[in-house]
């Protein structure tokens, strides 16, 4: 895994925060590394034929207060502003979970305000298969498509997710030259970026995100 620790140093070492246009990618060949974990849900490190995959083994538990996904990584050092966040996703519950799910999480200030995007096997236009944006006490639906198509198989899917300060918001699942949904809301021009699921179990492995960073050194 590459990660931005030459940079995280420059900024310990001029004591401001610092903003910066990079590259960032996690394989979890060194494990979990700058990862954080949910309070909730249990993750593994697997390894799939020699190749390492972040496993949300244990699905997690409601905390109260607004609901939201409940088992995550998130990578709270970095608030990232107009990038692309892209990674591959694979559900472990069998098809008779109607609503089965992975989520992206992106614009991540604090744990009840932030975007997520939920890829399903089903799409009600309300709860599955949208965008969503926690807001405090509420949360509600800004993507603009209505019951787009409901990509989430038994199979591995790449999953991306275009964010732009000035609120533009793009999903693609599979076909990524073609976005799965779309919406345009900029209450939350930068933040963490995170991913797991609403309440399921899923794989993860190769994320990349490409774009502005800052950070405060610890």
């Amino acid at each position: 895994m590459r990660t931005l620790l030459p940079t995280l140093l420059l900024s310990s070492l001029v004591g401001c925060p610092l903003s910066f246009a990079t590259e960032f990618r996690s394989d979890f060949s060194d494990g979990f590394g700058l990862w954080q974990k949910s309070p909730s849900g249990m993750w593994e490190i697997l390894n799939e034929n020699g190749n390492s995959i972040a496993a949300l083994t244990q699905a997690g538990e409601q905390p109260g207060g607004v609901r939201r996904p409940t088992g995550f990584l998130l990578l709270p050092q970095f608030a990232w502003s107009d990038y692309t966040f892209s990674l591959r996703a694979k559900t472990l519950e069998p098809a008779t979970i109607v609503h089965r799910d992975v989520v992206l999480i992106f614009g991540y200030v604090d744990a009840t305000h932030f975007y997520y995007v939920h890829v399903s096997s089903d799409s009600d236009d309300k709860y599955h298969n949208i965008i969503m944006k926690v807001d405090g006490e509420n949360r509600s639906t800004i993507d603009q498509q209505v019951k787009p198509f409901a990509p989430l198989t038994d199979n591995w899917h790449q999953i991306k997710v275009t964010h732009e300060s000035s609120g533009s918001i793009r999903v693609f699942v599979d076909d990524l030259s073609t976005p799965l949904m779309t919406a345009e809301d900029s209450t939350y021009p930068a933040g963490a970026i995170g991913f797991g699921a609403f309440d399921d179990r899923a794989l993860f492995d190769d994320i990349v995100v490409t774009g502005s960073a800052s950070t405060t050194a610890p």
